[in-house]
């Protein structure tokens, strides 16, 4: 009993430790009503901030449609930034690349929520939101892209270049996270484990 109950605790412990540590895959998705949309990928561990918010470290983001017309499409790559808050090279956005993939941005302890601009949730990202710019490959002529929670489940949109804004569409925007994080899924599997141990040890 006292062996099977220490196992299912080390289970649970393995578990969340692995959703700290290991680097997680999300998809997105976004749009807004000037008709601007796109989809991405990110790369993300554990923020450290305590409150289940993970931290994307790198990403990209695929501009298929832009009320700027053909010339804004393209690949772009996340900025480095974050997790606190942290100005874009052009010093017209600020970003922390901070997600919530529980939907639940306003109740974080982010800097950004916290000492900056409080939002309401529902809401996956918060008002510094997440950055990227060119990836070289020579698509995309946006200097930087800008994608943020505007609280109440909307979001904002906006674009650089020349050093002055392009787009500002803020709020209207929609944002998804369409395939759940592989770190739910792990935690998931884990419990359930635990729980058949504790089943047997009755």
């Amino acid at each position: 009993m006292k062996l099977t109950r220490w196992l299912a605790a080390l289970a649970v412990f393995v578990g969340l430790s692995a959703v700290g540590l290991r680097a997680q895959n999300l998809t997105f998705t976004f749009s807004d009503p000037a008709g601007d949309a796109g989809s991405g990928t990110l790369n993300a561990v554990g923020s450290g901030l305590g409150d289940d918010s993970l931290w994307a470290i790198s990403g990209t983001l695929n501009l298929t449609a832009s009320s700027l017309g053909s010339g804004a499409l393209g690949t772009y790559s996340l900025i480095a930034a974050g997790p606190g808050i942290t100005p874009s090279p052009s010093g017209l956005f600020v970003t922390d690349n901070l997600i919530y993939p529980s939907n639940d941005a306003a109740s974080g302890t982010s800097a950004c929520q916290t000492s900056y601009i409080a939002i309401s949730n529902p809401s996956y990202l918060t008002y510094c939101g997440l950055l990227f710019g060119p990836d070289g490959s020579g698509t995309g002529n946006q200097s930087e892209i800008n994608i943020w929670g505007s609280g109440g489940m909307t979001y904002g949109f906006g674009s650089v270049a020349g050093g002055v804004y392009t787009i500002y569409t803020n709020p209207g925007g929609t944002f998804s996270l369409p395939e759940p994080p592989t770190s739910l899924l792990l935690v998931l599997g884990t419990l359930l484990v635990a729980a058949g141990l504790l089943r047997r040890g009755v």
